[in-house]
């Protein structure tokens, strides 16, 4: 009978364990890739409703331009302020890749330079959740990105 009572508690014991680790690999689980969507045409864009503001967590999205396009994440719980960290989306950038920003005034992307795109990078501390718009890969290269400046 005590045999069958602490089988019985160890199998409830490794539910238990087993839940909690299933719950702690669900924030693990909030990656970069899915936090944009592919289009048909190359083009990625930014998925703004995984952002959504929850009071539990900080999200943070940076970008670094240099010879790669890194795009990487974290969560941070507000509660324990444990920080979860996605792996980086890596991708080299294409030696004729066009920089565009948003005229505030017409509404559309005009072209900007290398440069101009690094410094507006470099302001915002390479956090791009509200700057980076959208990016286009051919060949395995980013060749276009788009910035909301």
């Amino acid at each position: 009978m005590k045999k069958k009572v602490l089988t019985r508690l160890a199998l409830f014991c490794c539910l238990i364990v087993g839940l909690s680790v299933f719950s702690a690999t669900q924030v693990q689980a909030h990656r970069t890739w899915r936090k944009y969507t592919k289009l048909p045409n190359g083009t990625y864009t930014i998925e703004t409703d995984y952002y959504e503001y929850k009071d539990w967590q900080k999200n943070s999205v940076k970008l670094k331009l240099g010879k790669y396009f890194v795009l990487s994440s974290s969560v941070q719980k507000k509660g324990n302020g444990r920080v979860y960290t996605s792996d980086p989306l890596k991708l080299k950038l294409s030696s004729k890749c066009k920089f565009y920003s948003i005229d505030e005034c017409t509404n559309v992307y005009k072209r900007i330079s290398k440069k101009k795109a690094k410094k507006i990078i470099k302001q915002i501390n390479g956090e791009c959740y509200y700057t980076l718009d959208k990016f286009h890969v051919k060949n395995n290269k980013v060749d276009k990105v788009y910035l909301l400046w």
